[in-house]
């Protein structure tokens, strides 16, 4: 009986961590759905984030595993530039 009991007990354990992983999978995953589409939102999002939470604009992308070039590329056709020594986009 003992064996059961750890067994099931092991069962449990094993049940929560692989919906905690699949949970923060889908925060991940929402994280790039988050990011606004219009480039001034995108821009003061960004801004927000690079201030409050990020040492610069790499660690952002890391973090949210999003494509660095494609957001500097969004945001320069509305002639937004990222500024590291200021870590903003201006």
């Amino acid at each position: 009986t003992n064996c059961s009991t750890s067994f099931e007990w092991m069962c449990r354990e094993l049940y929560h961590y692989s919906t905690m992983i699949h949970l923060l999978r889908k925060c991940f995953e929402r994280g790039k759905e988050m990011l606004p589409k219009d480039p001034h939102m995108l821009a003061s999002f960004l801004n927000l984030k690079l201030r409050d939470f990020y040492p610069n604009l790499d660690a952002l992308c890391d973090d949210l595993d999003v494509n660095k070039e494609e957001i500097l590329q969004k945001l320069e056709a509305e002639e937004y530039t990222y500024d590291p020594e200021r870590n903003q986009f201006v």
